[in-house]
Order: C-alpha cells, then structure tokens, then sequence
C-alpha cells in the first residue's frame, strides 16, 4: 500500500489542480488534499508522490474533463455537422497540453483540430438529422409517387412555390407508401423526419 501523503492547493479549476508539497504535516494550509484522493481526481497514478519539499505541479483532473468532452461528443453526434467548436477556453487550455486520447476511448473516431471537436477524416459522420438535400429529394420522390399512382408527370413546382401548404397537398394526393416503396430504409428515415414535421424542414 503506498505511502499517505498531503499536498496544499494552491489553486483548483473546473479541469485543474495545482498541489504543493509542504516540508512537513505542520506547515498545511486549511485547503490540502491527500494523495488518495489527488489520484482519484486526476486519475494519474502516484506520479505526484515524487514531489519534493516545495515544489508544485499542475494536475489535470481526469474525469472532469472526459465528462466535458464526452458533453461535446453527443452534442456533435446530434448535430450532423463535421465539427464544432469547444467554447470552454478553460477545457481548450487543457486539450492543447495533451491529447484527446487521453481522456477518452474513441480517439479513432474524434479528434481535436485547433478550437473544435470533430471527426477524424477517415470517419463519415453518422448522420441523424434530415438535411435540406433530403428535403429536395423528397419533393422529387414525391414527383416520382405521382407518376406511379396517375401515370402521369405532375406540373413542375418551381422553388419559390415549395412551400408548406404544397408539400401537404401532395402528402394527400400521393400518400407515404408510394414514397417510401421508392427509396430504401435508410433514406426513407430521413424522409419521414420531413413528412411528419415539414415546419421544420420545409423553408
């Protein structure tokens, strides 16, 4: 079992400790830390228990940060973009003094480039949201579906008339089903993301 050791703090951040390490047991200041717990906050071992007398060294706590970035992670996931910015200049700070792959699993996955978090080239990104190349595909489809059902091409519908009163017309006319038969499961997810809430897709 090693040995118990205190350190004074001399100062603690959101992602950041800074410990010193007193001559004796006496000379603590009212903020200290055990070694124990200075392990479990940083996650770093017992590198800290060879301080010598006076000396101090910066900590960075572990769990605090992979939280944040984890944090990060979802919220880039969710929104279909390839990257997006970290705005904690403290959690920035941090980044830049290692790498992403020490806080967390998926470093094949993610990465930082300078302010953001993004996906590491190699990787596409996994796509969750509708996008507006979904929303002029399912007008097309919606086109197609007429044809099927009428055998016969409807009036093309310029841009400025895709509107959401249109776009409910003719979910009326033509119906999902014919839509949906023309386009495999993965797409037809995104399309129904746009049929059961236009407001949001359709500008």
């Amino acid at each position: 079992m090693s040995e118990l050791i205190f350190y004074d703090v001399l100062e603690q951040t959101k992602y950041q400790i800074t410990v010193c390490k007193p001559a004796a047991l006496e000379d603590l200041s009212d903020m200290f830390i055990s070694s124990e717990e200075l392990r479990d906050l940083t996650g770093q071992g017992n590198s800290h228990n060879y301080l010598g007398e006076g000396q101090t060294r910066k900590l960075c706590l572990k769990s605090s940060v992979t939280a944040e970035i984890n944090k990060l992670i979802a919220k880039l996931e969710t929104s279909g973009k390839k990257s997006i910015p970290i705005e904690d200049e403290d959690l920035l700070d941090v980044l830049k003094g290692g790498y992403l792959s020490d806080f967390i699993d998926d470093d094949t996955t993610f990465g930082r480039h300078g302010d953001r978090l993004g996906y590491k080239k190699r990787y596409a990104r996994k796509k969750h949201k509708a996008t507006q190349g979904d929303v002029r595909n399912l007008w097309d489809a919606l086109s197609n579906g007429f044809y099927d059902k009428y055998k016969t091409w409807p009036t093309h519908i310029p841009k400025y008339d895709r509107h959401i009163r249109m776009f409910k017309a003719f979910k009326k006319i033509v119906g999902w089903r014919l839509v949906r038969s023309r386009t495999d499961k993965e797409q037809a997810k995104f399309y129904r993301q746009i049929w059961d809430n236009p407001e949001e897709y359709i500008r």
